[in-house]
């Protein structure tokens, strides 16, 4: 992965090099810094850009830090609420002897039926 030397700060980012007029340099949470040059663009010119682009892309990597870091992790217990097509739904889980799990949407929750734990006294076992 080519890097960039900006100060005290390296930068890594992914190099694509297709049929296009202009350098494209985006970042996002996933992939980090691309790259997005002509094929005629030359190593110098693309690292003399990125140069000149580095406090823009410095800043940007630091905003998607602050996003990631803000971002709960999901339990997926009752009650919680999770995102769903621009809603939040609050998640109700079921226990109910169910061959395999369901997943159904009613009055602005989400019910999650997942199968009871079978226990060894009722696995058919004769003494």
């Amino acid at each position: 992965m080519p890097k960039l030397e900006y100060g005290n700060t390296t930068i890594e980012y992914i190099l694509y090099k297709q049929q296009r007029k202009d350098l494209k340099i985006t970042v996002t949470l996933v992939n980090g810094v691309e790259v997005y040059a002509p094929f005629t663009a030359e190593d110098a010119k693309i690292s003399t850009e990125l140069k000149k682009k580095a406090p823009w892309i410095i800043n940007k990597l630091n905003e998607l830090n602050q996003v990631e870091a803000s971002i709960q992790p999901k339990e997926f217990v009752s009650g919680e609420k999770l995102p769903y097509l621009g809603r939040n739904y609050r998640l109700k889980i079921h226990r109910e002897p169910v061959d395999r799990p369901t997943l159904t949407f009613y009055q602005g929750q989400i019910h999650r039926n997942r199968p009871e734990k079978k226990d060894a006294k009722t696995n058919g076992g004769s003494t």
